[in-house]
């Protein structure tokens, strides 16, 4: 019985699978790779033509509306800039970018970074001397300069803004910026100052599984698993702002790296603080325990308790 197109033998083998045509098949390949390298050395007029060289070939080929839109975000994102910085084109730059950058990872794979960093090159330039605007904060050139990697010059540029310390979406890059660029120290003082002036900024930095510094954040994981005893005074509960004094109580080498000026609002706690920096260089100092117990009983009865475990 003849078989019906229409109504396949439910029975019937299932069809052989498609045998690759070397020949056709390698040709695909290569004017997707001719394509992909037009586009990375942005030719974008040789780019369009390789899209149709590539549509000529496999009319049916299902990333060639990707690649067309890549190319014409690219052409017009790298005519975006003018001479001069501006908020607008940093703006329209920015949409582009984020428009590309998923469908450039997904045709260029690794070499989508390549593909973009002209256009974060160009942000850099649009965004030089914006002043930090919270509400979008990806406007400010040490962003773009971040993703270019450049981290010295990210660092420089948000040591720039006027008031940067007291910025809480400026502190993660800063730290971030002085981590990546050799400077774990400045990164770490970072952290620990913003401990007093932005308690809260600093207990994400702290508690995010990209902490810039991964000794602060070991710190800050025992400091917050702390258990003190259930008779200690109501007013010695450890805080987010007691949190500098305490590294340095269980670890005084951090000394070398933590803040000498003292931003804390509460005296007792920069009395604390004050007390915690003696006793890193000089643990038996009867006068600075005296004043520890007498800022911070709580981070007193610690550091005892360390001592008597450590002798």
């Amino acid at each position: 019985m003849a078989s019906d197109p229409d109504h396949p033998d439910p029975d019937a083998p299932p069809p052989a699978p498609r045998q690759l045509d070397l020949f056709c098949d390698s040709a695909g390949v290569m004017l997707e790779e001719t394509l992909r390298e037009e586009v990375l050395a942005r030719r974008f007029a040789a780019a369009r033509e390789a899209v149709d060289r590539l549509r000529r070939h496999d009319p049916q080929h299902a990333r060639i509306g990707d690649w067309r839109c890549l190319i014409d975000r690219l052409d017009r994102a790298s005519q975006a800039v003018g001479a001069e910085p501006c908020r607008a084109d940093a703006a329209v730059l920015l949409r582009d970018i984020d428009a590309m950058a998923p469908i450039a990872a997904s045709l260029l794979g690794p070499r989508a970074q390549d593909c973009l960093a002209p256009l974060w090159d160009a942000l850099a330039h649009a965004a030089d001397g914006l002043a930090f605007d919270p509400a979008e904060p990806r406007l400010h050139a040490s962003f773009a300069l971040a993703q270019l990697g450049r981290w010295q010059q990210a660092r420089a540029v948000i040591e720039a803004e006027p008031g940067w310390r007291d910025e809480p979406g400026l502190l993660a890059p800063y730290a971030r910026a002085c981590e990546r660029s050799g400077d774990a120290g400045a990164a770490r003082g970072a952290v620990l100052a913003a401990c007093w002036s932005q308690p809260q900024s600093a207990e994400r930095i702290l508690a995010a599984g990209d902490c810039p510094d991964s000794r602060l954040a070991a710190h800050w994981s025992a400091f917050c698993d702390l258990d003190l005893d259930a008779e200690a005074d109501a007013a010695s509960a450890l805080a987010t702002e007691d949190f500098p004094a305490w590294c340095l109580l269980v670890d005084p080498a951090l000394a070398a790296d933590a803040p000498t000026d003292i931003d804390a609002a509460d005296a007792d706690r920069a009395a604390a603080y004050r007390a915690a920096q003696a006793l890193a260089s000089k643990p038996d100092d009867l006068a600075q325990r005296r004043a520890l117990g007498a800022a911070q009983p709580a981070l007193l009865k610690i550091f005892l308790q360390r001592r008597r475990g450590a002798g």
